[in-house]
């Protein structure tokens, strides 16, 4: 299987470690076996590593800092984890920091945002999009998924 990044590209407050948080809930839902659970207390961001088909699958909502991306980033590549999902901004040192990771194949995913009526549907949109995404790389040994490019620094 081809070691893989999903990360999930959004302004600052966009939703992005909310949507994140919607996506490892319906990950447990869905089969995935929690292996490590680290939240910060009195925050929305937090990390874990989940497990599927022998697969481990790590998960962090942290994307506001590059020094964060790389830490939580850097403990999934100690831990084994084949899949990646995690947050940065549209452009500069989070982008960077996520492109640091040479042998991962990258999908930059865009986080849709919505008016506040509607950002809880367009997070779980996101959610949702983004568990296929996993879900195909499970079944899907040799390729990333196909999405829509996006620009970096668009």
């Amino acid at each position: 299987m081809k070691k893989s990044i999903i990360a999930l590209q959004g302004d600052q407050n966009s939703g992005k470690s909310i949507t994140i948080g919607l996506l490892f809930h319906m990950m447990r839902k869905n089969g995935f076996q929690t292996i490590k659970d680290k939240a910060r207390k009195n925050s929305k961001d937090f990390f874990v590593i989940l497990k599927k088909n022998d697969i481990l699958i790590g998960v962090s909502s942290y994307g506001d800092t590059e020094y964060w991306i790389k830490d939580r980033c850097g403990k999934f590549v100690i831990a084994g984890c084949q899949i990646m999902v995690c947050a940065c901004h549209k452009e500069g040192k989070t982008v960077e920091a996520v492109l640091s990771f040479t042998e991962y194949e990258l999908v930059f995913f865009a986080k849709n945002f919505a008016m506040s009526s509607e950002q809880l549907n367009a997070n779980t949109a996101d959610a949702e999009e983004l568990l296929g995404l996993v879900e195909d790389l499970l079944k899907n040994e040799n390729a990333m998924p196909t999405l829509a490019p996006l620009q970096i620094g668009a």
